[in-house]
């Protein structure tokens, strides 16, 4: 089913459409009832108006209402690509017994210019995580942490 915005936006677009041919209709009728050359800047009038029209449903349709792009969301794709999270995600799904799940820990802050993604299988009493990453969206790196090696602060860029 189409959003309500998109419906706005086509009955927008017929209803503009329709008047813009019911107003020239009826400038071709009037010239050729009566051929005043005055009568060319109201041509030149309804012609510009129909062109700023569809100027202005298309900058509607292209920038209003094609939904945001959450830059998280960007990140978890990202990240669920990888070939170790794949290689996790198979072995939570044969196992059976747990759920994989990758979400957005920590949303982009001032003083942390990262979304922290956390990849873990929910098992029935717990979550076990397999991996943390930093996405940075204005470089679009990735950073993981090895928690087998961990350390205060060890965070690899992803290749």
């Amino acid at each position: 089913m189409l959003p309500n915005i998109v419906k706005k936006a086509v009955l927008f677009l017929l209803v503009g459409d329709i008047v813009a041919l019911f107003l020239w209709q009826q400038l071709q009728l009037k010239e050729k009832n009566t051929k005043n050359k005055v009568q060319q800047p109201n041509k030149l009038l309804i012609i510009t108006g129909f062109i700023i029209l569809i100027i202005f449903c298309g900058w509607l349709v292209f920038y209003k209402i094609q939904p945001k792009v959450n830059k998280g969301q960007r990140g978890v794709e990202f990240v669920s690509k990888l070939s170790e999270v794949q290689e996790f995600k198979k072995a939570v799904e044969e196992n059976g017994r747990s759920t994989f799940n990758v979400v957005v820990a920590a949303e982009l802050t001032k003083d942390n210019p990262y979304y922290l993604i956390q990849v873990f299988e929910t098992l029935a009493d717990h979550r076990t995580t397999f991996r943390w990453y930093r996405y940075y969206p204005d470089t679009g790196k990735i950073f993981t942490q090895f928690l087998e090696r961990a350390t205060t602060d060890n965070w690899e860029e992803v290749e």
